[in-house]
């Protein structure tokens, strides 16, 4: 991907009536990166049309959550999760994904700068995220955009071999 390419990847919020994209961007993360989301890629494919349905509707217009889609040409090629934290003032980061072929060029940087955007606009203090302890190219690609380890880690659920660890940065403000 050159310089240029990479300054075209448009940033884009994911509508309700994508439902049918959303599914396929989470199914080929959880198959590429069954290591990454805690979520065992059999046990999600096999979920039904209206699971799909409430998961697309969880996101889309909904205050505090958001789903960005990266872009080339009209083709998503990653995505990001905004969620609104159950547990405390901030907003989560979920979900980070960018495609094998565009990985290592800025489309995740550019994601995950599009969150930080967004959860500043909504007036969130911090946001936090759980990085996966054996990916050391995703933490440093958050510690790059400021965020930083909490020293707080749990398993991976569904692997209890592998470890993720809780990262946290403070917003603007």
């Amino acid at each position: 991907m050159t310089q240029g390419e990479i300054e075209r990847i448009e940033i884009r919020e994911a509508g309700r009536g994508e439902r049918a994209l959303q599914e396929a961007l989470r199914l080929a993360a959880l198959e590429d990166a069954p290591d990454a989301f805690g979520e065992p890629y059999d046990a999600i494919v096999v979920q039904p049309e209206s699971y799909w349905r409430r998961l697309t509707a969880s996101f889309a217009g909904r205050t505090g959550q958001i789903v960005l889609l990266g872009c080339l040409g009209g083709k998503p090629v990653g995505f990001v999760y905004g969620i609104r934290s159950k547990e405390r003032d901030e907003a989560r980061l979920g979900g980070l994904w960018v495609e094998p072929h565009y990985r290592g060029q800025g489309v995740g940087r550019r994601l995950v700068q599009a969150i930080v955007d967004w959860a500043e606009s909504k007036g969130f203090p911090s946001i936090g995220l759980w990085a996966p302890e054996h990916r050391p190219q995703v933490i440093a690609l958050y510690r790059s955009l400021g965020f930083e380890p909490t020293g707080v880690s749990r398993a991976l659920p569904g692997d209890e071999q592998r470890r993720i660890i809780e990262m946290r940065r403070t917003n603007r403000g």
